[in-house]
């Protein structure tokens, strides 16, 4: 059966996708590419893709996996990431309305 993964958009949630069985991971839940071009423009992203680029780079690299690689390229050029948290509020954060997450934004460094 195939799967599809959610997992943050940085080098470490990409590997975990990579590590699925690539005969069965279809597709990476992710927003748009312009809503992630948006949402990742921000210091804890940078500070994410910059803390695990090393580690992953070369995993992510070498993946054979078409829906890991086009977001792998799109980091890439974004050089930033956003956290699974974050894009649970995709809907609002488009749209421009205050959400939990930018309520909270004070007290947790992960959104």
């Amino acid at each position: 059966e195939p799967i599809w993964s959610f997992t943050d958009f940085d080098p470490a949630g990409l590997a975990m996708a990579n590590a699925m069985p690539q005969d069965r991971l279809e597709e990476i839940l992710l927003p748009s590419p312009g809503w992630l071009t948006v949402a990742a423009n921000t210091a804890r992203g940078r500070e994410l893709f910059d803390a695990q680029e090393a580690q992953y780079s070369a995993t992510l690299d070498a993946s054979s996996v078409p829906a890991v690689r086009r977001a792998w390229a799109l980091m890439k050029r974004l050089r930033s990431g956003v956290t699974q948290e974050r894009m649970r509020h995709f809907r609002e954060l488009q749209r421009g309305e205050p959400t939990n997450a930018s309520r909270c934004r004070n007290r947790s460094p992960y959104l």
